[in-house]
């Protein structure tokens, strides 16, 4: 079933409202919405009425290294930035393969670091969600080159669809290089669980991420799971699922 995306921006993030003023500027077919709250604690009814959504969103680091960046909205473990504790979100990771893709060739000549992320933070909805985010500081919060590169890339991904495989990936570190490689090799990734999350791969949280990303496999970062090694080998096998690491790809 196809879905009808929403963008949704927050007042309280100029990211946020950078990206959604080319999006209506560019493509007024895609809707919009804005809201009052931060994005990351907006778990409102008010997107019941939405078929999936967008999240239009500044991304912090320390590191202040410029990018534009997707990932899906959720938490493995405990809550420290909105959502559910041990609650994922249904997402799409088709879309964002193709997001990432469009990203990196509309950026090849730009400064900016184009990667999918692992799944962090909220808000926690039951719609089809991901989150869309320059990084990391005002000055690219309010590029509106880097706000038009994500409207037409966002706007390339939504009008046309794909048979990638999709995927949940294990390990690794929080930017996910070992499965942003294996997106041109025609794998699509949903939930990532990084290494630092591993503590909190349960049964629960490893079947949300399997169910919510629609995943046929998970791929594993096989130097990326350190002593969680046997444990994920061994819950994998336990809930039959299929799994790779990415060096077999």
């Amino acid at each position: 079933m196809r879905v009808n995306y929403t963008v949704v921006a927050s007042t309280k993030d100029v990211a946020s409202l950078s990206i959604l003023n080319a999006v209506s500027l560019r493509y007024p077919e895609i809707p919009t919405e804005v809201i009052e709250e931060e994005l990351v604690f907006c778990d409102k009814e008010i997107f019941e009425r939405f078929s999936g959504i967008i999240f239009a969103s500044r991304h912090e680091s320390l590191s202040l290294m410029p990018s534009l960046l997707v990932h899906a909205p959720g938490n493995w473990g405990e809550v420290f930035h909105g959502g559910r504790k041990g609650g994922l979100c249904p997402t799409d990771a088709r879309l964002m393969r193709r997001i990432a893709m469009a990203l990196s060739a509309r950026a090849a000549n730009t400064h900016y670091q184009v990667m999918q992320e692992c799944t962090h933070h909220g808000p926690f909805v039951e719609k089809t969600a991901i989150f869309l985010e320059i990084g990391s500081d005002e000055k690219e919060w309010t590029n509106e080159a880097a706000a038009g590169i994500i409207a037409d890339s966002l706007h390339q991904a939504l009008s046309v669809d794909d048979s990638a495989v999709n995927a949940i990936g294990i390990g690794g570190p929080h930017y996910a290089p070992a499965f942003n490689k294996l997106l041109a090799k025609g794998y699509a990734f949903g939930h990532i669980c990084p290494k630092y999350a591993l503590k909190d791969l349960n049964k629960d949280t490893l079947m949300q991420a399997m169910a919510k990303s629609q995943a046929d496999i998970a791929i594993l970062d096989w130097k990326g799971l350190g002593s969680e090694k046997q444990r994920i080998i061994s819950l994998l096998e336990e809930t039959g699922i299929k799994y790779l690491k990415n060096s077999e790809i």
